[in-house]
């Protein structure tokens, strides 16, 4: 009996983008079956992809600053799992600082915000500053990317790195949800989750 396997076809290597598109092939796995992708071994998935009818799969994942070392892992139909090559990428991102056409609007959040806090309207080139315990905040009006752009600042205690914001970015109701602790979270209103991850240069971090 042919055991199933699962392959990553991407070549890995020193990349600035922290983007990437995981690719792969199945043998004796069934249309359908889910393929889950894990990166240094954590027990949480980094991205879940979908067997097509040709065995192929594919994923969108963000990597994180440094060493990626990424596995894929798939289930036959009759429970046998399969587990893929390592794909090693190195992480060196190149960061766009943001503009500096214009003096910053400075729009810090304060700690015992009410629930929830609306900033916004506000001209391009602000920046906001959260805390770690800033409430429920949504911010209007964002601008994303490109000149002048918006930029929020956050607790570098909280995030170890820009990668980590990215990772942590979700959608409820099509805008993008950072959240810092469970009481604590910064919706963008308008604003995908997708569409801040591809605009690393709108984050910071601050001490």
């Amino acid at each position: 009996m042919t055991l199933p396997t699962i392959s990553i076809a991407n070549q890995g290597g020193p990349t600035d983008s922290l983007s990437q598109v995981m690719t792969g092939q199945t043998q004796g796995i069934a249309a359908g079956a889910q393929v889950a992708l894990y990166d240094d071994d954590v027990t949480t998935p980094v991205g879940n992809a979908t067997v097509a009818a040709d065995g192929s799969w594919s994923t969108d994942i963000v990597l994180l600053y440094g060493d990626n070392a990424l596995v894929a892992r798939t289930s036959a139909a009759d429970g046998q799992a399969a587990t893929s090559n390592t794909v090693t990428y190195d992480l060196e991102p190149v960061l766009s600082p943001p503009s500096n056409a214009a003096p910053p609007l400075t729009a810090t959040v304060p700690a015992s915000a009410p629930s929830p806090h609306v900033i916004g309207p506000h001209r391009p080139h602000s920046l906001f500053v959260f805390g770690p315990a800033a409430g429920q905040t949504l911010i209007t009006d964002f601008h994303l990317g490109g000149h002048g752009h918006d930029v929020i600042s956050l607790p570098a205690g909280r995030f170890a790195s820009i990668a980590a914001v990215l990772h942590g970015l979700h959608d409820v109701g099509g805008e993008a949800v950072i959240a810092l602790n469970p009481r604590t979270s910064i919706t963008v209103e308008g604003i995908s989750a997708a569409e801040l991850r591809a605009h690393p240069q709108d984050f910071r971090l601050h001490c």
